[in-house]
């Protein structure tokens, strides 16, 4: 057991460069990945963000520790500066039975399980006897603890004003407490920075508690000497995979009040999200900006522009409400349709943004599918294209027009190749959908193996799918008040949790971050194998089983075959 290999040690330290693999470690674990004391070994390249992990554990209780990294250095001096790295708590909280592999809710009560990643220690508590989360609400007049799940439920996409919802984390990481005999599990991130050499650069991470030093690690960082690429897709470097995320929200006015919401986000709301999901590699989000609030107002729409360009978007902009286009077949209303096409795509290119996707009716068929066929050619006519979700029976019906299907069924019962045959594009999503806080999930579904597949890339639903994320019993709730039992009831959907003026990262994230990184990575070795021809390289990557294979193990590969490869 963990606690037993401490020894004379009063505090162990377990670290990690995997954070998925480490997943779950509650305050209990006897078992943790890794061996005390060992160095922390990292491997990046310049400009990215990488995640390592360290696991705390202390026989005797320690108050007020604190986190300190020095520089990162190499022996010629080069350095990475101490503030590149930074550090969060990931914190233990109770969700629905069924958490953390599925989405849906399988029983009446909840589990312990480590998804969030918060750098105030005291804004989660859990009352282990009621197995129930209690969050921080910080009132003018003094915090207070509120039980989420005995909030009143309201509908899913209810505003819950933030004034009486004032949930806020600290801006960096606080002071914490290690409590005796107990795991405590820190995310560390590394924004490398864009001209760091080649090398390896050593330094070390130390654990204060009251000023005092109780542990330190030393840290061993290595810049590798290639640059990661975009992603390319299996079957064309010419084509992009991408990696999307469906994300609610219209902005408010500036004079209203701040509300967590599904639907509506403060600028510094919005903005939050979107960095959020910027720095984890989902940088072509489909952006549920709603037809009337948004889309159709051109002064509303710059200021949707202008959010999402200062959060990093760029590229193609992909819009994800089902009433951007609708099913219009009179004439007068299909001229509408292509003015608005083209006013969109023209303010869209002030911004940064190049081809524009327009979304149709979201999951429909038969009939329903059929009648947007003259609205989605209006469409084209305007140069704009057509994105939205469905099933098999899309191809058929609409392949001709629809240029990118969010495609929702077993990833393995359609063939991309048809699509790519006429011209088309193909993402996943339904395997699974957000909610699940187990990254390893995502990291495989979205990541080499539906690239293996052909697909063009991923967007799940959904980075909010509740607007009081933090009850994750509201549906089951909503269904026991209004005196009916669904057979299938989905749990929060949720990559990230709202505070007053942004979000609470996930766990979940780094899932889907270490999914399009291990593309790139691949993406790498096969423009080396492209230009170097390499019989036992080729050997190792035909041999490669991407559905089922150690991801983890891929990745470190592959890096040594692109080192390899490099020097030939």
């Amino acid at each position: 057991e963990y606690r037993e290999k401490a020894g004379d040690n009063d505090i162990l330290v377990n670290v990690s460069d995997d954070l998925c693999g480490t997943f779950p470690i509650l305050p209990d674990s006897a078992i943790v990945p890794g061996r005390p004391g060992d160095t922390l070994a990292i491997r990046a390249c310049a400009g990215e963000r990488e995640r390592a992990t360290a696991i705390l554990w202390t026989k005797t209780a320690r108050s007020r520790v604190t986190v300190e990294f020095s520089p990162l250095r190499r022996k010629d001096g080069a350095e990475i500066p101490a503030s590149a790295l930074s550090a969060k708590i990931v914190k233990c909280h109770y969700q629905a039975d069924g958490a953390p592999d599925l989405m849906n809710v399988t029983g009446p009560g909840q589990v312990l399980v480590p998804e969030l990643f918060v750098n105030d220690d005291t804004l989660v508590k859990t009352d282990d006897e009621k197995r129930h989360t209690l969050v921080k609400f910080s009132y003018p007049d003094g915090a207070k603890y509120v039980d989420v799940n005995a909030i009143k439920v309201e509908d899913w996409a209810h505003d819950y004003p933030a004034k009486d919802f004032p949930i806020v984390d600290a801006k960096a990481l606080q002071p914490f407490t290690l409590d005796a005999c107990k795991c405590k599990q820190l995310v560390f991130a590394i924004d490398i920075p864009d001209d760091a050499k080649p090398g390896v650069y050593t330094g070390e991470i130390s654990f204060r508690s009251a000023g005092e030093v109780i542990a330190r690690t030393k840290v061993l960082f290595e810049v590798l000497p290639f640059a990661l690429p975009r992603a390319e897709t299996v079957y064309s470097p010419a084509q992009e995979y991408t990696m999307g995320l469906y994300v609610w929200g219209d902005l408010q006015a500036e004079c209203e009040e701040p509300v967590l919401s599904l639907r509506h986000k403060s600028r510094a709301q919005m903005l939050g999200e979107l960095r959020n999901l910027v720095m984890n590699g989902v940088d072509h989000p489909i952006l549920i900006w709603h037809r009337e609030n948004v889309v159709t107002s051109e002064a509303n729409l710059r200021r949707h522009l202008d959010v999402a360009r200062e959060a990093g978007l760029s590229g193609t902009l992909y819009l994800g409400s089902s009433d951007d286009i609708g099913n219009p077949t009179s004439p007068e209303a299909l001229v509408k349709l292509k003015d608005d096409v083209v006013r969109i795509q023209s303010v869209a290119k002030e911004y940064g943004f190049g081809e524009v996707y327009f979304y149709g009716l979201d999951e429909v068929i038969g009939d329903m599918l059929l009648s947007q066929r003259a609205a989605w050619k209006a469409v084209h006519e305007a140069g704009g294209k057509i994105i939205v979700s469905g099933y098999q029976e899309h191809f058929a019906k609409v392949g001709d027009l629809l240029d990118l299907i969010v495609y929702s069924d077993d990833p393995e019962t359609e063939r991309p190749v048809k699509w790519h045959g006429v011209g088309h594009k193909i993402w996943k999503y339904n395997t699974p959908q957000a909610g699940i806080e187990n990254p390893n999930v995502l990291r495989r579904n979205y990541g080499l193996y539906i690239w293996s597949l052909g697909y063009d890339g991923a967007s799940t639903y959904a980075f909010n799918g509740e607007s009081f994320a933090w009850n994750d019993l509201a549906a089951l709730q909503r269904d026991a008040a209004a005196g009916t039992k669904s057979s299938f009831v989905y749990r929060s959907l949720s990559f990230g949790y709202p505070t007053v003026d942004g979000t609470i990262e996930t766990i979940a994230m780094t899932g889907l971050q270490d999914a399009i990184k291990d593309i790139r990575y691949m993406t790498k070795f096969r423009q080396l194998l492209r230009k170097t021809k390499n019989i036992e390289a080729q050997q190792w990557y035909d041999g490669l089983d991407f559905k089922n294979g150690d991801y983890v193990k891929i990745r470190r590969q592959t890096i040594n075959w692109i080192k390899k490869l490099l020097k030939k």
